[in-house]
Order: C-alpha cells, then sequence, then structure tokens
C-alpha cells in the first residue's frame, strides 16, 4: 500500500535521498520556500518536487507496490499537475534496480532521456567587472513588481509562482537581479531552492537581447549577493545547454554531478 507522507517525515528520510543536488532540494521544501508531496510504500518512497516538476523514486521494489504506484502517478498526480500547468516531468529512480521498476510505473507517457548537470560555488564570490552599459540592473524585489507598464514582468511572476509557495514567500525569503533596458526586463535571475544555507539560480535572457554579456553580468551580481547572505549558490542545466554550462564554468561554479533522468509529458 502507498499513503502519502506529511513532509515534514521527509527529514527522517535524507539518507535515501542523497545526493548533491537533492540535498539542495530537500533543505528548500524542508525549509518551506519549495512545495513537495511525498508518498511511501513497503519499502519505497516517492518525492514530488513540484518546484521543477520532478519525481524521485527511493528503497526498494515490492511487487505489491508496482499497480499503486502505476495509478497513483497516472491518476490523482497527473490531475493535480495539468491543473497547475505542468505537463512537462522529469523522474528519476535512485538506484539501478528501481529503474526499470520506475520506468513501468511511468509506462503510459513517452519518455525520453535528459542528462542534467549540478554545480556548486565554493567561492570567491566573482570580483566585480565592466558591466553592459544598455541596460540598469536592479532589485528583483517589491519595488519592481509594482512597478506598470514593465514588458516581461509577468515571465517573472510565473516563474516564481512555479518555483515558490508563494510571492509573498519569494518575497520574504528570496532574492534575485534583474536587467533593465528602457520600459523591459531582458534578463532575470532569481533565487530558487533557498534555504539557510544554500540556494539555486533560475536564469532567462530575452532572446533579443542575449549574446550581450546581459546574462553574466546578472549571474555574477546575483553569485555576490548569494554569499552576501550567506548562501553557497548552485546551478543546474542540461548538458546539451552548452550556453548555460559556459557561463556556469566562467563564474566559477565547480561541477558536482552528472545524472540522468527521464522526461516525459501529462497528456
Amino acid at each position: 500500500m502507498i499513503a502519502e507522507r506529511p513532509i515534514p517525515d521527509l527529514a527522517g528520510l535524507r539518507t535515501d535521498f542523497s545526493g548533491p543536488q537533492l540535498e539542495l532540494t530537500l533543505a528548500s521544501i524542508l525549509a518551506g520556500n519549495t512545495l513537495a508531496r511525498l508518498w511511501t510504500g513497503d519499502a519505497l518512497a516517492l518525492l514530488w518536487d513540484q518546484g521543477n516538476n520532478v519525481f524521485y523514486l527511493a528503497g526498494a521494489s515490492r511487487p505489491g507496490d508496482a499497480a499503486p504506484l502505476a495509478a497513483l502517478i497516472s491518476g490523482p498526480i497527473r490531475q493535480e499537475a495539468l491543473a497547475h500547468g505542468r505537463p512537462y516531468f522529469r523522474a528519476r529512480a535512485l538506484s539501478p534496480a528501481l529503474e526499470p521498476f520506475f520506468s513501468g510505473a511511468l509506462a503510459p507517457f513517452a519518455l525520453h532521456p535528459v542528462r542534467k548537470r549540478f554545480y556548486r560555488h565554493h567561492g570567491p564570490a566573482p570580483a566585480a567587472s565592466p558591466e553592459p552599459a544598455a541596460v540598469a540592473f536592479v532589485p528583483v524585489d517589491g519595488a519592481l513588481f509594482h512597478r506598470r507598464g514593465f514588458a516581461n514582468l509577468d515571465a517573472i511572476h510565473s516563474e516564481i509562482g512555479l518555483m515558490w509557495p508563494s510571492e509573498a514567500r519569494f518575497l520574504a525569503r528570496g532574492f534575485g537581479v534583474g536587467a533593465i533596458a528602457g520600459d523591459a526586463i531582458v534578463c532575470w535571475c532569481t533565487a530558487e531552492y533557498v534555504s539557510r544555507r544554500m540556494c539555486g539560480i533560475g536564469i532567462e535572457t530575452v532572446e533579443a537581447w542575449q549574446n550581450r554579456g546581459i546574462a553574466t553580468a546578472a549571474a555574477r551580481r546575483f553569485v555576490r549577493l548569494a554569499f552576501s547572505r550567506g548562501l553557497t549558490p548552485h546551478w543546474e542545466c542540461d548538458v546539451e545547454n552548452l550556453p548555460s554550462v559556459r557561463l556556469a564554468e566562467k563564474l566559477g561554479f565547480t561541477l558536482l554531478e552528472e545524472k540522468a533522468f527521464q522526461a516525459g509529458l501529462f497528456a
């Protein structure tokens, strides 16, 4: 039988969900800065990180868990994900023995492999350097949210709405850097997966403003801001996203791990 457990119980399962990237994820979930749900069966545990819509399966497989796990994912989990506009998901079994078991539960959905790189910045923070003159950098905060007539502000609200339990929570616990050109926000770099000691980074640049050094300058400012708050910044990206890989390494991030996921659509 598979039953939902309260999120505080996740603290007792840290050894099942181990690794640098999961350490960041669990810390943020337990701090209340990332939404998640947790289920356990006879010997397994399913964690749904609702920030990036990722499923992690830990423990051991038992024949009695196969059908209930498949029904849980295809039924209420799929319905909730679609209701919140999150059809795209990733999944990872945390042991080789669980991989065919998890693949069987996800069989109704077309899957394809993706590989992710996960980085950590060990410091020191990158030094300030000349920045693009075409933009002005501002904090991503309540003052920015209350400005009217800014293009792309809705995209920042959407990003924060996906990654945080609420916008109010982001304003209380998060931070970010935005780049403004005229009446548009052309790049934003926001904190995600925040806990007492760590944070992740979400970054996006409007296509027309890419390749001008703006993302580099925004991310550099963000990393310095994270260290000033006593937080160790982390960076995640697809292996194939070479601009993101190059930017992380340019800023001094160190590769910690590269992991394979299955990606699919709740359709």
